[in-house]
């Protein structure tokens, strides 16, 4: 018989050959543990979990691992912090993202203490006035998400030539999860953002019923893909608007995301590629050299964005008595249960095949919308890269790496 319960005893179910990196993942993530045995339970594994952590020597806050140890993990991620803008917390995070290793903050903020004895260096300016918003409410996730384009690391702000890295990115309204964070080239080209919502409708399976933009032009070929493919699901379902164009300042999901994403690695980013023209590691007006940059930042910028989506989706929110939507607990828990916070779950479920037929009728693939650099010198770089070693592309190493292969593309 079953052991639905979870208590330790027979008939527990089978446990999946990756359990211990399964418990690892959950306590670096700080996955609540009712939520974990839950988890478990879904691969048809119930069992609890307090001999098992124990077994396997799951590191978390309560076992963390030896002090020389935990202090190279958190020198690592005091590195990638160029501007030294993150606290105990963020590093705590980065640490567990990275390298799954969950550290106690106490122990985190007496090594960065220790580290660096001056604290962080938040040198940044006042903070404008906040204008004062309505409260956020929503009955469902997946209903309505939001979308707009991240242009901090553009030409305009880098101030180095054509050197340019954007972003597009949606964000669910009534979990608050980020659906999709991607680095391309051009986050105004409508054809991107066309193959972009393509790509999240292909991801999750799923459409929301409504899009929230910002009224930009580079949205036309997203809200074509999104009639073709609500139309195809569910084509009596007229009542609600495909598309909502809002000024930016009242798009407030997804740009109030980008005020997390700056504080989070944002800055970091911004100061470590400004390093290319202040000590004149680049050439501005050298092909080579521009495309050299596309291919390493790109990969570096989404790397960091890879980071923040794991970050966001799984931290927890503060809680606040007075919200309406969800608070307490991560933008995951919420989009994956809904019916435990009082939601629905109300996306248009889409056929993936459908949805690759549809990509077919845009008038660029999405090979050409997502390409950073020409074919020829992607091969080039590939070979360059390889013949290093393939180092981890991180933000404290990218101008090394990009000196090393443009000794290489350029011999």
């Amino acid at each position: 018989m079953p052991n639905p319960g979870g208590k330790n005893g027979h008939d527990n179910g089978d446990p999946p050959d990756d359990l211990p990196a399964l418990l690892q993942s959950y306590a670096s993530k700080k996955v609540p543990l009712p939520r974990r045995v839950e988890l478990l339970g879904q691969k048809n594994y119930h069992i609890s979990l307090k001999k098992l952590n124990k077994e396997y020597s799951i590191v978390s806050p309560r076992r963390p691992p030896p002090e020389h140890v935990a202090t190279t993990l958190i020198a690592a991620e005091m590195a990638q912090n160029i501007t030294g803008s993150n606290g105990p917390n963020t590093i705590q995070l980065r640490v567990a993202l990275q390298t799954g290793v969950a550290l106690p903050r106490a122990m985190v903020r007496s090594t960065m203490k220790a580290l660096d004895p001056h604290g962080p260096a938040r040198r940044f300016p006042a903070k404008r006035p906040v204008k004062e918003r309505g409260v956020l409410t929503d009955n469902a996730v997946f209903y309505e998400v939001h979308f707009d384009g991240h242009e901090k690391l553009n030409f305009k702000a880098l101030q180095m030539g054509r050197a340019s890295i954007d972003m597009y990115g949606g964000r669910c309204h009534g979990s608050g999860l980020i659906a999709l964070l991607q680095v391309v080239p051009n986050a105004r080209c409508g054809v991107t953002v066309g193959h972009f919502y393509l790509d999240l409708a292909e991801e999750f399976g799923y459409i929301p019923v409504q899009n929230t933009v910002d009224g930009g032009t580079e949205t036309r070929y997203m809200t074509q893909m999104h009639n073709e493919l609500r139309t195809h699901s569910m084509p009596r379902m007229t009542d609600t608007p495909a598309v909502v164009a809002l000024p930016s300042t009242d798009n407030i999901p997804i740009e109030s995301l980008w005020s997390y994403l700056r504080n989070f690695i944002g800055r970091d980013l911004k100061a470590a590629i400004l390093l290319g023209k202040t000590e004149n590691y680049m050439n501005v007006t050298d092909e080579v050299h521009i495309h050299l940059f596309r291919w390493i930042w790109s990969r570096i910028v989404q790397n960091a964005a890879n980071l923040f989506v794991e970050y966001w989706n799984t931290h927890k929110t503060r809680n606040q008595r007075n919200k309406a939507l969800p608070s307490g607990v991560s933008p995951q828990d919420v989009f994956e249960k809904p019916q435990n916070f009082g939601l629905e779950f109300g996306g248009i479920e889409v056929d993936r095949e459908f949805v690759r037929e549809l990509r077919k009728t845009l008038p660029k693939s999405r090979e050409e919308c997502y390409r950073w650099v020409p074919e020829d010198f992607e091969v080039q770089a590939v070979v360059a890269y390889e013949y290093l070693g393939s180092p981890a592309l991180r933000i404290s190493e990218g101008w090394t790496i990009f000196s090393r292969m443009l000794a290489i593309l350029e011999a």
